[in-house]
């Protein structure tokens, strides 16, 4: 696992780009990922050299659900940090269909990270609950 973390993960430039430009104005970035916590220095290094760039903070698998249940490990991870946060707020990009639905019930707007990226102007509509459609 380690070799793939360093040697075969790739991230998007464009992605990168767009969460340091998100920093930039003030936004988090948590990272939440079904990966055991056992990676986790592996994949934040991995991240750091080979893009410059790191997430606020990282959540990893630290529970006993396999990373199968993406929804359900992902949805025990986000709950953490809602004692914190308030939803409104907050943007999620996830592409499992599951962890969508489990956070637009949490009323946290998100998107596919394989969509068009939001302007931060967008961002900021977006992340008010609900989002506007205008």
């Amino acid at each position: 696992m380690a070799r793939t973390i360093l040697e075969v993960e790739q991230y998007r430039p464009e992605l990168v780009e767009w969460l340091s430009e998100t920093a930039r104005h003030g936004w988090e970035t948590h990272l939440f990922t079904v990966r055991r916590a056992q990676w986790a220095e592996a994949t934040l290094d991995s991240i750091r050299a080979k893009t410059g760039w790191q997430p606020d903070n990282a959540w990893f698998n630290d529970t006993q659900m396999p990373g199968k249940e993406a929804a359900r490990v992902k949805e025990a991870l986000f709950d953490r940090v809602l004692v914190e946060c308030e939803p409104a707020g907050l943007f999620g990009l996830e592409s499992n269909d599951a962890v969508q639905r489990m956070y637009r019930r949490r009323h946290v707007a998100c998107q596919r990270g394989t969509d068009p990226l939001p302007s931060i102007a967008e961002l900021a509509e977006l992340g008010r609950w609900p989002p506007s459609t205008a």
